[in-house]
């Protein structure tokens, strides 16, 4: 089972439809077939000579077009017919070229007769091994659509003929290949429309674990196995719950951004001269971190969100940040305080009052 790819598809249909262009000639009546074969076999004859000093691709056009011109579908009978009909045709042409050239030795003419024996079973073998293949096609084909039908009807937990599965279905194989065609379409609409719901929310459920850096469990990612509606259910309970992690997360990075924004602004940092390895986050990155939105809120700003994110590393980060700046902050105002007492003491001694 795969744009999105869905975990099913038919690649059956060949053996058939190369069948059915088979089966589209028309068929005639015998007593009007040996006049019908004897008329084309007089003109393939005679056009013969011609053919072979054509080119390969317009011979191979002639004779396609003598496939299409052939006016039955010979039997047994007909067929001997038809061979006999061109055996004593070659060996009149071909005596009567020997005549010509004077090849008079018997055993030269039957050598070269046996070898036109020879080319002729060649090539009855090879078309024989071609329908063969063409039969081989036609069982692999039905053991895909076996496989195929067994797996998506445990997939949608639904039960299925077992005749469909039985390894003599008494059918032919055009028949049997047919029939199950016609029940995977029904089987495979139904997979179809959860499969799409399925990866559609997967892909969902992927994203949103990158943005949180973390990592979708392996139950999540099998969309082929079950297909039923419970399972589209799980799938979407489980989508919502993560949304509401990242609405979290998104939130508590937003508040920790606004208290970093403040704190800097409170202790007039120049962001701009701030130095930092490349996988650090600037605080100039954090003064540009908000977009303020229309109804009076405030939403992460692009670059933020392709840059930094919501991973639990930058919930680290500016949590670490705030900390920092707050101590900072205490700092500043310890200091403060310990100016403001050295220049009392500086006012007691020089007697200024503190008017």
């Amino acid at each position: 089972m795969a744009s999105r790819s869905l975990p099913f598809g038919s690649p059956h249909g060949t053996p058939l439809s190369a069948y059915r262009q088979r089966q589209s000639q028309p068929n005639f009546n015998s007593a009007s077939s040996v006049e019908k074969i004897r008329t084309f076999l007089n003109k393939s004859i005679n056009e013969s000579i011609a053919e072979e000093a054509s080119p390969s691709i317009l011979r191979t056009s002639t004779i396609n077009q003598q496939v299409m011109d052939f006016p039955i579908h010979v039997d047994a009978e007909l067929l001997g017919n038809y061979l006999t009909e061109v055996a004593n045709k070659a060996m009149e042409d071909l005596e009567e070229v020997w005549d010509e050239v004077g090849f008079h030795n018997p055993e030269d003419r039957s050598r070269l007769i046996a070898e036109i024996l020879v080319d002729f079973k060649s090539l009855c073998s090879k078309k024989i091994q071609v329908e063969r293949n063409v039969a081989e096609q036609f069982r692999a084909s039905i053991v895909a659509a076996k496989d195929e039908l067994r797996d998506l009807s445990r997939a949608l937990k639904c039960d299925v003929d077992s005749s469909l599965l039985d390894e003599n279905s008494g059918q032919t194989l055009t028949d049997e290949l047919q029939t199950l065609e016609t029940h995977l379409e029904t089987v495979r609409a139904a997979a179809y429309a959860v499969s799409a719901d399925l990866i559609e929310y997967r892909e969902r459920l992927l994203a949103m674990h990158q943005s949180l850096g973390t990592e979708l469990e392996a139950r999540w990612m099998d969309v082929e196995s079950d297909l039923t509606n419970s399972r589209r259910e799980e799938f979407q309970q489980y989508l919502n719950e993560m949304q509401h992690v990242v609405n979290n997360r998104t939130s508590s990075i937003i508040q920790l951004l606004v208290d970093c924004r403040s704190l800097i602004i409170e202790l007039s940092i120049d962001v701009a001269t701030q130095k930092g390895k490349m996988e650090d986050i600037l605080d100039e990155q954090i003064m540009e971190s908000l977009e303020e939105k229309s109804n009076g809120g405030r939403d992460l700003s692009a670059q933020w969100l392709e840059k930094v994110g919501i991973s639990s590393a930058s919930l680290k980060y500016l949590t670490t940040r705030i900390s920092e700046l707050n101590s900072e902050k205490r700092k500043r105002k310890q200091r403060l305080g310990e100016l403001g007492e050295e220049i009392a003491l500086l006012w007691e001694k020089l007697h200024i009052s503190e008017e």
